[in-house]
C-alpha cells in the first residue's frame, strides 16, 4: 500500500505546485492589467486635457472672428459715412457752381436787340445787331438767339 500513498503525496505535490504556479501567474496578469488601466487612464485624462485646450482655442478663434467682423463693419460703416459726406459735399458744389453758372448768365445775356446808329456817311436803312453770350461759346452778331422785340 505504500505505493499508493506515494502516488497520491506526488498528485498532490504536483498539485501544489500547479496551483501556486497559477497563483503567481494570476498575481502576474493582475500587475499587468493595474499597468494598463493605468496607461489608459494616463490617455484618457491627455485626450480630455487636449480636448479641453482644443474649446478654449476653439473659443479664443471664435472671441477673434467676432472682434474682427465687428471691426470690418465699423469701418465699412466709416467707409460708408464719409463716402456720403463726400457725395452731399460734391453735391453741394456742384449745386452751388450750377446756381453760380445761372447768375453769370443771367447777368451775361444779351440785353434788348439795338439799332445801329445811322452814321453820316452811311446810307441806307438801320439794322439790328444783338450781342449774345452763354457761356463761353461763340459771340459778336449772329451768333446766338436774337431776342429782339
Amino acid at each position: 500500500m505504500c505505493s499508493g500513498g506515494a502516488k497520491r503525496k506526488a498528485k498532490r505535490k504536483a498539485e501544489r505546485e500547479a496551483a501556486r504556479q497559477q497563483a503567481e501567474l494570476d498575481r502576474i496578469a493582475k500587475e499587468r492589467q493595474a499597468q494598463l488601466d493605468k496607461q489608459a487612464q494616463e490617455r484618457s485624462d491627455a485626450i480630455a486635457a487636449q480636448q479641453r485646450a482644443m474649446n478654449v482655442a476653439q473659443i479664443q478663434h471664435n472671441e477673434l472672428m467676432a472682434a474682427r467682423k465687428a471691426e470690418a463693419a465699423a469701418a465699412r460703416a466709416q467707409h460708408e459715412k464719409e463716402l456720403g459726406e463726400t457725395k452731399a459735399r460734391g453735391s453741394a458744389v456742384a449745386s452751388s457752381l450750377r446756381i453760380l453758372g445761372q447768375e453769370r448768365l443771367a447777368r451775361k445775356t444779351a440785353p434788348t436787340a439795338t439799332q445801329s446808329k445811322r452814321g453820316i456817311k452811311t446810307k441806307g436803312a438801320r439794322t439790328t445787331t444783338a450781342s449774345l453770350r452763354l457761356g463761353q461759346g461763340q459771340s459778336g452778331s449772329g451768333a446766338g438767339t436774337n431776342y429782339s422785340s
